[in-house]
């Protein structure tokens, strides 16, 4: 699992530093990861559907025999977004879900089920 700490500084600039695609994608794949967390957005972070959506298809992208890895979109995710992240992501990719699973009820096994439950009828 590659994460993305420290890194956001070299995506934030349009003249300069790499694409989200390349940074949080390729770059991850031949570091050897089998996943890459990255901001997603709508959340906690400044990334934009589109910027995912690069990580995305880096992610997935032909690279002669590298293998893919899944995409893995973090940072303020909610249970509510799940049909949003599916139709971006597609059925192939991590969710990370921390404390949007605290916010269903105080009850976290039963918020789990219910999260579950959600993303299987995806």
């Amino acid at each position: 699992m590659a994460h993305p700490a420290f890194l956001g500084s070299f995506v934030t600039s349009p003249e300069n530093g790499f694409s989200h695609g390349a940074l949080f994608g390729q770059l991850m794949r031949l570091s050897g990861a089998d996943m890459t967390v990255f901001p997603n957005w709508g959340g906690r972070f400044s990334f934009s559907r589109e910027e995912c959506r690069q990580i995305a298809d880096a992610c997935a992208e032909d690279m002669d025999d590298m293998k893919t890895i899944f995409p893995a979109p973090g940072g303020g995710m909610t249970t509510d977004r799940a049909q949003d992240l599916r139709d971006v992501y597609g059925r192939e990719f991590v969710l990370l879900m921390g404390g949007g699973l605290h916010r269903h009820s105080p009850d976290l096994t039963r918020n789990a089920e219910y999260f579950l439950q959600m993303v299987s009828a995806l």
